[in-house]
C-alpha cells in the first residue's frame, strides 16, 4: 500500500473518531436516560477502537484495522438506532 493510500485511510480515520462530538450531541435528544447513557457509551467505545485503528494504520497493521471492523460497526449502529424513537412494531 502506498503511503498517500494510508495518508488517506487515516484522514477518514481520524474524521470518523471526530464525529463522537456529534453522536454525543445527538445522543442529547434521546428521551430515556439509560439508552442516553448507553448511546454516549458506546459513542465512546467507537472513539477509543477508531483512534486504535489510526494508530495501526501508522504502524502497517492492517489486520487489527480488519478485526476491529465488526465491533466498531456494531457500536455505531447501536448509537444511531438508540435515537430512533419510531416502535419497532412499527
Amino acid at each position: 500500500m502506498s503511503e498517500q493510500e494510508v495518508l488517506g485511510i487515516k484522514a477518514f480515520l481520524k474524521a470518523l473518531a471526530n464525529e463522537y462530538g456529534d453522536l454525543e450531541l445527538l445522543s442529547g435528544g434521546i428521551q430515556d436516560d439509560t439508552r442516553k447513557k448507553a448511546a454516549i457509551s458506546d459513542a465512546k467505545e467507537f472513539r477509543k477502537l477508531i483512534r486504535q485503528c489510526d494508530d495501526a494504520a501508522s504502524a502497517g497493521d492492517f489486520n487489527k484495522i480488519n478485526e476491529l471492523y465488526p465491533v466498531t460497526a456494531a457500536l455505531l449502529n447501536s448509537v444511531l438506532s438508540s435515537m430512533q424513537d419510531v416502535p419497532d412494531e412499527l
